[in-house]
């Protein structure tokens, strides 16, 4: 799996018109908005998902970094990631740091001294959400675009609710870039949420190639492959 699609995983929630008219349809606001990350040179920024499934919560933070090819695909992409989970079991914390530097991907535990490889998959920068937008289609029969302000900022809404849940997602009417997405559905301890924040999202800004590095330390054992439990 690559760092991107690790991403994409965590990001994953439970859960045609007359061309552009002033509200455009749900169809059109996720393409563009997909478009706009593989477009990008470079892109920076910080994810924080939230997920509630019955007692049990996690909280996981992303710092990402990556740079596309020429190609439109992910050349180089770092991650830094930090999880915790709590719930009637007790509580959890794990670190880890995700490098691909265009031609192997470490996962790096630098707290049990251990790391993984794997060779460098292709991906997109939009990979991150497009798994949460598939998501969002199949729970939801119909989704509706409403215009809005986000933090001072016009947003287009996409959301709908059904059977197996609601979900929502702010888009940027002018950049195009997602500021917040979410899901909820179930009752009782299948009962889930989960919410995902963007943020600090910069667009095509250069990216120093010391970000895309990583040797290992001396002490610590490689493994290869993902590894169990590992991104």
């Amino acid at each position: 799996m690559t760092s991107v699609r690790y991403v994409a995983a965590a990001i994953g929630l439970a859960i045609g018109s007359c061309g552009w008219a002033d509200v455009p349809t749900a169809d059109q606001v996720i393409a563009k908005c997909l478009a706009r990350y593989d477009a990008a040179k470079t892109y920076q920024g910080t994810l924080v998902i939230r997920i509630e499934r019955g007692d049990q919560q996690t909280r996981s933070t992303m710092d990402l970094k990556a740079e596309n090819g020429d190609n439109g695909m992910i050349a180089r992409s770092a991650i830094h990631l930090t999880q915790s989970t709590s719930g009637p079991s007790g509580a959890t914390s794990t670190e880890m740091l995700i490098i691909d530097d265009g031609t192997t991907i470490f996962t790096v535990d630098s707290k049990n001294k251990e790391y993984w490889e794997q060779p460098h998959g292709g991906d997109r920068i939009s990979g991150m959400f497009r798994q949460m937008t598939e998501n969002a289609r199949r729970s939801v029969s119909l989704l509706k675009v409403t215009q809005e302000r986000f933090h001072n900022r016009p947003v287009y809404r996409v959301a709908g609710s059904g059977v197996s849940g609601a979900v929502s997602i702010v888009v940027d009417r002018v950049t195009y870039q997602i500021y917040t997405a979410g899901g909820s559905g179930g009752v009782g301890a299948a009962r889930f949420r989960s919410e995902l924040t963007a943020t600090n999202q910069a667009f095509n800004k250069p990216i120093g190639a010391a970000e895309f590095t990583w040797s290992p330390p001396a002490g610590f054992v490689k493994h290869e492959g993902a590894g169990q439990g590992k991104p």
